[in-house]
């Protein structure tokens, strides 16, 4: 009578009982069910943050024109032409974040305080 038999699966010389290969798949697939759902629910934030920057957004997004002058100068350009932004003062050679935020502006500065390249942008 083999009705109390367990199952043994051999895969690359492991065995492997059926109950503990069935609550790998349940595991499997919940965590891939997590995912597909994690992504749909990011994708249709993204979506409405991308709609709601867009209208707030101002068609300037660079300002070549700064480099050379004071950081105090450069801002008080760019808070001018573009009142939505914040504008962040990068000492040169610092590392910074690589999310992009439209409402962010970063100025590059040398140790004499001046703008240097590249040029301040939204981002």
């Amino acid at each position: 009578d083999l009705t109390n038999a367990d199952l043994v699966l051999l895969t690359h010389n492991n065995a492997i009982s059926r109950a503990m290969l069935s609550r790998r798949a349940i595991v499997l697939v919940g965590l891939l069910v997590l995912g597909v759902l994690t992504t749909s629910v990011r994708g249709v934030n993204d979506g409405d943050q991308s709609a709601e920057m867009a209208q707030e957004t101002p068609n300037k997004s660079r300002w070549p024109e700064v480099v050379g002058k004071t950081y105090d100068e450069a801002k008080e350009i760019i808070l001018r032409e573009a009142p939505d932004v914040t504008v962040q003062r990068v000492p040169e050679g610092s590392a910074v974040t690589m999310d992009w935020r439209p409402t962010r502006v970063r100025v590059v500065v040398n140790p004499s305080g001046h703008v240097i390249e590249p040029a301040p942008s939204r981002g």
